[in-house]
């Protein structure tokens, strides 16, 4: 690609993870409830302090429900509305994302050779299970100025077949569909979403972005995006670690893989 044009690597989004849509049912219903029943509760009030031939016509003369009744039904509400929201909380899932050195012979891998690989692990470090909704990967080269829109996964392929690379020996990117559970995590080490990568093969994009969304226990929508070629800032580290490795006479997939469990370079 001499002469061409290299831009660089980009961040394009928070990664922050961030509420896309809540459940109307569980959030909307409250609020408006209770809202509706402050309001109702704040007309009792000023009808309780004005003059009695003003009370006597509309619409001050409206009366819903008594004081007493208004602030029980307030009060039950807010708690009921702060109870949802605690809950919300608790269950809360986080998806966490990690970057690292691995094995070509890790069960998952499927990538050629005996070189080291780049896995990157998509985990729920939260409270509660998560669902996902979907998940989709937006690419750019290191000589595209605009990156590509969010593509679902087998419009990736496509797009990783017409740069030239191979699945299964260039990169191994399993599906995970609607409806795929993600169940909170204690070990990272045990990611139920993996992908893995070579170190030149990743190195020929500016962006590499996953984006996963997954909606938790009471119906809201959580929205992560990791950018997978941003998070690789050092590639030397990495190359410096695969020649570690093949200096240790590790090529085997035993002797790798456990040689690679004590070192990462970098986690997500």
């Amino acid at each position: 690609m001499d002469g061409e044009t290299r831009f660089p690597v980009e961040v394009l989004d928070s990664p922050d993870q961030r509420v896309t849509h809540r459940r109307r049912a569980f959030f909307l219903v409250p609020v408006i409830a209770t809202s509706v029943a402050g309001g109702l509760l704040l007309w009792e009030v000023v009808r309780q302090n004005l003059p009695a031939d003003v009370v006597a016509h509309w619409p001050w003369k409206l009366e819903v429900f008594d004081l007493e009744s208004g602030a029980t039904i307030v009060t039950v509400l807010a708690i009921l509305l702060y109870t949802r929201a605690q809950y919300a909380e608790t269950v809360r899932p986080v998806i966490g994302s990690a970057l690292q050195l691995a094995s070509p012979f890790e069960q998952g891998s499927d990538v050629d050779g005996q070189e080291p690989v780049l896995k990157l692990s998509i985990f729920n470090g939260g409270g509660g299970v998560a669902v996902v909704q979907s998940c989709t990967y937006r690419i750019a080269r290191n000589e595209d100025a605009v990156p590509s829109p969010w593509l679902p996964y087998d419009r990736m392929q496509q797009y990783m077949t017409s740069v030239g690379l191979v699945s299964h020996e260039d990169y191994t990117i399993w599906f995970h569909g609607a409806g795929y559970p993600l169940s909170p995590l204690t070990n990272r080490d045990t990611a139920p979403i993996t992908s893995y990568i070579r170190l030149e093969a990743l190195l020929r994009f500016r962006i590499f972005d996953m984006k996963i969304v997954v909606r938790d226990a009471v119906g809201d929508s959580h929205q992560r995006i990791v950018s997978c070629r941003a998070a690789l800032r050092d590639p030397a580290a990495f190359r410096l670690g695969a020649e570690q490795a093949r200096a240790a006479g590790l090529g085997d997939g035993n002797g790798l893989r456990e040689w690679l469990l004590r070192r990462q370079v970098r986690r997500g």
